[in-house]
């Protein structure tokens, strides 16, 4: 989004004018408890907290190249999040994908993405978008009760042809298929394990 991609970028250097960049995190806390985000942009400010009720996203925040928060669809814990692992590994790698936690309303849980922002011409990220997904929305999207809160994991993948992978689980992190979405909860004793018939993949309960 364009818009957002500006924003962060003068937020950046509206950073580096204040000398914002020099001060301590315990400072900037106290001095932007109230707020805890830059802002400056309130019609971007209105469309996050917008989008949040008609996505299944619980929430969006944006920062900029310090790890100040810029944009928030809601309330933040605190203004500073450059010391945090989430954003540094975002701000490194091009992304992060967070363990399952709880949002800052303490009433969802939400699986975390962070993506770094990069302008069309710049080399290094401006800043990072983070987006909570919501699996109490996910949940009603697939119609069951058994994946929020009852340490169940969900497997999201597709054919051999394709290279995309997403996977979404509590424990372990990660997983690879190649069947389609599948569900699988402790909370069932039996076991199972796969087989491969006619080039796809079946599940057999044992």
């Amino acid at each position: 989004m364009p818009q957002v991609v500006a924003r962060v970028r003068q937020a950046g250097q509206d950073v580096v004018a204040r000398g914002l960049d020099r001060l301590s995190i315990p400072t900037l806390e106290a001095r932007f408890d109230a707020v805890r985000a830059l802002g400056g942009d309130s019609e971007l400010s209105d469309f996050l907290r917008s989008y949040t009720t008609i996505s299944d996203f619980s929430e969006l925040s944006v920062t900029e190249r310090h790890g100040f928060n810029v944009l928030l669809s809601g309330q933040s814990p605190d203004f500073a999040q450059g010391d945090e692992t989430w954003w540094q590994r975002a701000m490194r790698d091009g992304s992060y994908e967070g363990e399952p936690q709880s949002d800052t309303t303490g009433t969802e849980t939400a699986l975390e993405f962070d993506v770094a922002i990069h302008g069309p011409q710049d080399k290094r990220p401006l800043g990072v978008l983070q987006a909570l997904f919501s699996l109490e929305r996910l949940t009603a999207l697939l119609g069951t009760e058994e994946l929020a809160g009852r340490g169940a994991y969900l497997r999201r993948s597709c054919s051999r042809s394709s290279p995309t992978r997403t996977g979404f689980r509590s424990k372990p992190r990660r997983s690879r298929s190649t069947s389609a979405a599948r569900m699988v909860t402790r909370s069932s004793s039996s076991r199972c394990r796969r087989t491969r018939e006619n080039g796809g993949c079946s599940t057999v309960n044992r």
